[in-house]
């Protein structure tokens, strides 16, 4: 079913959906018409011109997003005439059952063509050429290459000490870890630069900051010197195997390899008809990456996992592209893709709906049973050196309040953990809500706390307390997910 937030997350921008909702709004469409089973819609929309432009949405694929067509000069898919007819669409708007015109059957014909070849080449395994492998090799020892460089500069980092980290050194490490770029090593070019943005600190930061600087570059060279072990074996196996595909952990991606959806299918790294609810949506502005990231935290109402759609846009594109919205309903993906070794996914189609009280019953049940099985999870998760030192999770919760000079959170069960803001990696800032803020508005918090039955956010470890502790990204109550963002 077409809803206005589906047609607000197909927009391309937020100047297309407003300028598609004044002509929805203000009646500019005529001779509006359906088919008989209600899958495809048309009308004339009033233009600039003489002649209306003749618009049409068909929804004939449930699994994927509506298709609408325009005879406006437009560039944008879909247009605002194609957005003002889906809105009059789900906002019920009178449309007269008639035959689909013979000019719009013959688009629909010629469209299904072209899907069902589509498919058809997919299915067709790709062949593998002399040439094809020979590039792969190629790629493979350079990216070799490049890791016994990345091992050389860990080295001499390491008997010159961290300390020697600083102005003119801490430049030609930043120099020489751009060319890991040229060796197909993207992963372990922006360790380095993590590295060198904490010794920064050293020359401007307090104690307590440059203790923290210390601890996150000791972090980042396990994680490269795990990266350089792992990746050597990894890449010599393939090449003596002749098998270049990824593998089945973040390793591929931490050397540069990119997951395209058809590889994802192959390796059957995906799920059919997935039920997801947005838990929260978080924008990190990573000054290393030179990104803004935005992140869309779900729950997988049939797994109970946690998965993220990250959307990465460059900060100079950003004021040119369009951020990705919220999404306050059920989303219904026909075929999600999940990344090897991550919690991330992507998909190329969805549809939603409005949640049900059914659906927050099931939310509800996604929890973890307790904050020690929860604990439990997190110490596994980080044992992985290739893992973030974190873990997105949904914890029950049973009371919130201040003990001493701390917030906490009880579940219940004897468990309680304290409420803290997970650190942002060097460089990088989020606009998550602060605890500090959550702190000072829990008595005039816009949500009835005790109606609220779980919390959803990042479990991570505290180095300076050296405790285990938790950042609330939102209240999951019985009528609603109140998000802190």
């Amino acid at each position: 079913m077409l809803t206005k937030a589906m047609v607000e997350q197909m927009a391309v921008n937020d100047s297309a959906f407003s300028n598609g909702r004044k002509l929805a709004e203000k009646g500019s469409f005529t001779n509006l018409k359906k088919t008989q089973d209600g899958k495809f819609h048309w009308g004339l929309c009033k233009g600039s011109g003489k002649t209306p432009y003749a618009t049409s949405v068909d929804t004939s694929d449930e699994t994927k997003l509506p298709v609408c067509r325009c005879s406006c000069p437009s560039r944008q898919f879909p247009c605002k005439h194609g957005i003002a007819l889906m809105l009059l669409m789900a906002d019920g708007a009178e449309f007269t059952e008639d035959t689909l015109p013979e000019e719009l059957a013959e688009k629909k014909a010629k469209a299904e063509e072209r899907e069902l070849k589509k498919a058809e080449k997919a299915e067709k395994p790709k062949k593998k050429t002399a040439a094809s492998v020979k590039a792969a090799e190629k790629k493979a020892e350079k990216q070799l290459e490049g890791l016994l460089m990345a091992r050389k500069m860990v080295d001499e980092l390491m008997t010159a000490g961290l300390a020697t980290l600083t102005g003119t050194s801490r430049e030609k490490l930043t120099d020489l870890a751009t060319e890991l770029y040229n060796y197909g090593l993207p992963g372990p070019q922006l360790i380095f630069n993590r590295i060198a943005e904490s010794m920064e600190i050293l020359e401007d930061g307090d104690e307590e900051e440059k203790r923290d600087a210390y601890a996150n570059a000791i972090r980042h060279l396990i994680k490269l010197n795990t990266i350089i072990k792992k990746g050597t074996a990894f890449l010599e196996k393939k090449m003596a195997d002749s098998e270049f595909g990824g593998g089945d952990d973040a390793l591929f991606e931490e050397l540069g390899g990119i997951w395209k959806l058809d590889e994802l299918e192959r390796i059957n790294s995906l799920k059919e008809n997935a039920r997801l609810i947005e838990l929260s949506f978080e924008t990190v502005d990573d000054k290393v990456k030179g990104e803004s990231i935005e992140k869309s935290w779900c729950v997988d109402l049939d797994t109970k996992e946690i998965c993220v759609v990250v959307n990465m846009v460059p900060k100079k594109a950003r004021a040119k592209m369009k951020s990705s919205d919220s999404c306050f309903e059920m989303i219904l993906v026909p075929k999600m893709y999940k990344y090897p070794g991550t919690s991330r996914v992507r998909w190329d189609s969805f549809t939603t709906r409005p949640i049900t009280a059914e659906d927050r019953l099931a939310l509800a049940g996604c929890a973890e049973e307790s904050f020690s099985a929860a604990e439990k999870k997190f110490k596994n998760h980080i044992k992985n050196t290739l893992h973030e030192k974190e873990l997105a999770m949904i914890l029950p919760l049973s009371k919130i309040g201040k003990v001493g000079d701390g917030l906490f959170i009880d579940d219940g069960k004897g468990g309680r953990i304290q409420i803290e803001d997970a650190p942002e990696e060097n460089g990088s800032s989020s606009d998550m809500c602060g605890t500090e803020q959550l702190e000072k508005s829990l008595r005039y918090f816009p949500v009835d706390l005790e109606s609220a039955n779980a919390v959803f956010g990042k479990m991570f470890y505290n180095r300076r307390t050296k405790t285990i502790q938790f950042q609330i990204h939102s209240f999951i109550t019985k009528e609603a997910v109140v998000r802190l963002s």
